[in-house]
C-alpha cells in the first residue's frame, strides 16, 4: 500500500472531512466567519462509535454524502425547495440538488486549477453583510444575489441568503436554501451567526416569530426543519432535535432530516453500549488483494458503474447515466472489510465489501447507505 501511505501518513491528515469545511471558508471569510455549528464534541461523528474504521479514516456522515451524491450513489430530494434564483432574469442557482462545491475535473477525474472570485463579488457580499445588519433586509437579499452570480455553490453565501430570507419571514424559501446545505455539510455557529446583528435581541424576535408559525401551523414541515436548523445554531440540541423528529414523521422521504436527527439524537440521549464487538483487525484486508483487484461494473436505476481497482493501489469509479459520465480516481486501501477510496478531489468514500459465493462483489456503503452488486 506505499500509493496509500504515501498520501495518508499521519492519523491527522484523514480528518479532512470536518477540517477542510472549516479551513476553506476560514480562508475566505476569516473577518467573521468562525465555523460551524458541530460543538460540542463534533457529535456529527456518532458513525465514529459504531464504525471504528470511520475514525480511523476520519470520515463522517457529510463526506459520505458528498461524494455519493458525486458518484451517483446517492439520490437527493429537497421538500422545501420551490424555485430557481434568478437574477437579471438568469437562473444562477437551484437548490433540488445539495450545494457541493463545484470541483473542475478532466475527463479522466483528474482536478484542475479553478480561478478565484472576482473583487467585486466579494464586495457585493461585504455591502450585503452591512445592510442586513442595518436591518435593511430586502436590500441584504438583492446584493447576495447578485453574489451568487459568481459563487453560486458557495455554502456560506447560501446559508447568509437563506438568513436573509429567515429575517423576512419566508421562511419555505429559507428551509429549501438550509436543506440543500446540510445535506452535506454543517451548518454556522452560534458566533457566526449572531454577529449578523447589531443586537441578538433583533435575533430572537425573528425566531420567536418563527417558533409561533410551528405552533400555529404544527404540520408546516418546512418551518419546523428550519426552526431546527436554527435551533441546532443557538445550541439548542434537544430542542433541534424535537422538531427534526416531527419534520421525519411529516415527511418520511426527508433523508437529511433523518440524518440529522440520528446524529443530534446520539448526542442527545446517548445509548448504552451492550454486547459490543471487539473492534476489526484494521492492519489487512479480510479479502485477498488480488480477488478485489480487477474491474467490476455494476447497473442499478439506469445508471452504470464501473470500479477499477489496481495493484499499484490506485482505483477509477466512473458513473454514467443519460449517457453523461463522471469520473473519478485516486488512492485505496483495505481494512478488514471495508474499502476506503481517497480521490484526487478530496474526502473519503467508505464501504463494506464482500465477495459472495457467485464472485461478485457487495459495495455497501457505511451507515446503511447505497448498495451495489458488482460482477466482472
Amino acid at each position: 500500500n506505499n500509493h496509500w501511505n504515501d498520501r495518508w501518513n499521519h492519523w491527522d491528515n484523514a480528518h479532512s472531512d470536518w477540517n477542510h469545511w472549516h479551513n476553506y471558508n476560514y480562508g475566505r471569510y476569516g473577518g467573521w466567519y468562525h465555523g460551524f455549528c458541530a460543538a460540542p464534541g463534533f457529535h456529527w461523528n456518532y458513525l465514529w462509535n459504531e464504525y471504528p474504521v470511520a475514525m480511523a479514516f476520519g470520515v463522517t456522515r457529510w463526506g459520505l454524502n458528498t461524494l455519493s451524491y458525486r458518484w451517483g450513489l446517492w439520490g437527493y430530494y429537497n421538500p422545501y425547495y420551490t424555485q430557481p434564483v434568478y437574477v437579471n432574469n438568469q437562473q444562477v442557482v437551484v437548490y433540488d440538488q445539495p450545494l457541493i462545491p463545484d470541483v473542475a475535473v478532466s475527463a479522466d477525474g483528474t482536478p484542475l486549477d479553478q480561478a478565484p472570485p472576482s473583487p467585486t463579488a466579494d464586495d457585493k457580499f461585504d455591502q450585503a453583510r452591512v445592510a442586513f445588519y442595518d436591518q435593511k433586509y430586502d436590500a441584504a437579499l438583492s446584493l447576495i444575489d447578485q453574489v451568487l452570480v459568481d459563487l453560486p455553490r458557495d455554502a456560506v453565501v447560501n446559508e447568509f441568503r437563506a438568513l436573509c430570507l429567515f429575517a423576512l419571514g419566508r421562511y419555505q424559501e429559507a428551509a429549501g436554501t438550509v436543506h440543500a446545505i446540510l445535506a452535506v455539510g454543517p451548518g454556522w455557529d452560534w458566533t457566526t451567526l449572531s454577529g449578523m446583528y447589531a443586537s441578538t435581541s433583533t435575533y430572537t424576535t425573528q425566531l420567536r416569530k418563527l417558533e409561533n408559525v410551528t405552533k400555529s401551523k404544527p404540520d408546516d414541515a418546512a418551518s419546523r426543519f428550519l426552526l431546527a436548523y436554527h435551533y441546532l445554531t443557538c445550541g439548542h440540541t434537544d430542542a433541534a432535535v424535537k422538531q427534526l423528529d416531527a419534520v421525519v414523521r411529516l415527511v418520511p422521504q426527508d433523508t437529511v432530516a433523518a440524518q440529522l436527527l440520528k446524529m443530534h439524537s446520539a448526542e442527545s440521549t446517548p445509548s448504552e453500549a451492550t454486547d459490543v464487538p471487539p473492534p476489526p483487525d484494521l492492519e489487512k484486508s479480510d479479502i485477498p488483494l488480488e480477488k478485489l483487484q480487477k474491474t467490476w461494473t455494476a447497473s442499478q436505476d439506469g445508471a452504470q458503474y464501473q470500479l477499477q481497482l489496481t495493484s499499484n493501489d490506485e482505483f477509477v469509479w466512473t458513473y454514467t447515466k443519460g449517457g453523461q459520465s463522471q469520473s473519478a480516481k485516486g488512492a485505496y486501501t483495505v481494512r478488514a472489510k471495508s474499502l476506503a477510496m481517497e480521490p484526487d478531489s478530496g474526502g473519503v468514500m467508505l464501504a463494506d465489501i464482500d465477495m459472495e459465493a457467485n464472485g461478485n462483489l457487495k459495495f455497501a456503503v457505511i451507515d446503511n447507505g447505497p448498495i451495489l452488486e458488482f460482477h466482472q
